[in-house]
């Protein structure tokens, strides 16, 4: 069996895709083809044709696992050994929803039109979670209506619906929940260090608390991309007294660890089409506060997620928590860990293989 799997944004969670298909299908002859995760709208436009210049064309595939970003149509043209290949095209997220959006670029219209064939052109289409797939079709709906030339789109949303189906990432991450509660409470960030994350958000709740009198203590994890958001440079230095840690980590060993020392994990986002990072933390054991929006209504009960209407919401959540922290009445690792169980590769491997097959409507 001759897979080829094509990321043409190569940042840690869609590399994570991959890490977890090889380890479900390590019986699969696979070839991995990736271009590094910067200037992702001139990945949009060139991937095509890169990918058909990194393809070996003496080998023919059986099945292709292929990132959205990729222009499909042209991949496919310039590339007939792929013609037989079962094409199955990959979301992690989409770009008709998108934070802070106020006109959209003629760049950013080609790049919608383009993952609308993408998914036209590919056999399957999956995504990481019902949220990212109800965007993007009710987005695309929107788009096509708006075009200035007559298209079928109600055949052509049914043709991408059809064949559109769900396959959340799985977790490699071991559950860890031996280590006890710290008290003071640890609080985790660990997302990318850009503003759809809303780190002014999280860091002005820290300095409000901070200021209350609160006590606990900080990492701060994520990759970093071009310039980081100004909010990180001056959090280091107000919130130093109470950091572990704050910066990428260096190996996934260090990664892996230091969630194992979190108590509390957080999101402020207006972006999250899954969660990755969340569930990993949560599979170690941190207890999770985030919106009650996005995709993690699909992730976690109404008790775990605060109201995103008021500002202050979030400071609140928090706050709670942290006073359980210093109550020594937060949770114990164990009870939320269950809360990731379902996600992890080692529950049960044979079902997701077994769910992988199906949802990407491939036989073997």
């Amino acid at each position: 069996m001759k897979a080829l799997f094509l990321e043409p944004f190569a940042c840690l969670s869609h590399m994570a895709l991959i890490d977890a298909l090889q380890a479900l299908f390590c019986d699969w002859e696979w070839t991995v083809n990736t271009l590094p995760d910067r200037q992702w709208k001139w990945r949009s436009r060139l991937s095509g044709l890169q990918f058909s210049q990194m393809i070996d064309p003496s080998i023919e595939y059986d099945i292709a696992l292929i990132g959205s970003l990729t222009p499909l149509t042209e991949l496919l043209a310039l590339s007939p050994n792929l013609k037989k290949a079962h094409c199955v095209c990959y979301f992690h997220e989409n770009q008709f929803h998108y934070p802070f959006r106020t006109n959209i670029s003629d760049s950013e219209k080609q790049t919608m039109y383009n993952s609308i064939t993408t998914a036209l052109a590919a056999d399957s289409v999956l995504f990481n979670s019902d949220f990212n797939r109800t965007t993007f079709l009710e987005g695309a709906t929107a788009f096509l209506n708006q075009l200035p030339v007559k298209l079928d789109q109600p055949r052509i949303i049914e043709n991408i619906q059809n064949k559109a189906n769900i396959f959340p990432i799985p977790l490699q991450i071991l559950p860890g929940y031996t280590q006890p509660r710290n008290n003071p409470p640890v609080i985790l960030w660990n997302h990318r260090w850009e503003h759809d994350k809303r780190p002014e958000v999280f860091f002005e709740a820290l300095f409000r608390l901070a200021a209350e009198g609160l006590d606990f203590k900080l990492i701060v994890l994520g990759e970093q991309f071009d310039r980081a958001p100004e909010i990180f440079a001056e959090a280091k230095e107000r919130l130093a007294e109470q950091t572990i840690h704050f910066g990428f980590a260096e190996s996934r060993a260090d990664y892996e660890a230091l969630l194992a020392q979190s108590d509390i994990v957080v999101s402020t986002t207006a972006q999250e089409f899954y969660g990755l990072s969340i569930l990993e933390a949560v599979a170690s054991g941190a207890i999770p506060v985030v919106p009650d929006a996005l995709s993690y209504p699909e992730l976690f009960p109404t008790e775990y997620r605060y109201p995103t209407k008021s500002p202050l919401s979030f400071a609140k959540a928090l706050r709670t928590r942290i006073q359980q922290g210093l109550n020594n009445t937060l949770p114990p690792r164990q009870q939320v860990t269950e809360l990731a169980e379902q996600y992890l590769l080692q529950t049960e491997p044979n079902k997701w293989r077994e769910r992988f097959l199906q949802q990407s409507r491939y036989t073997t």
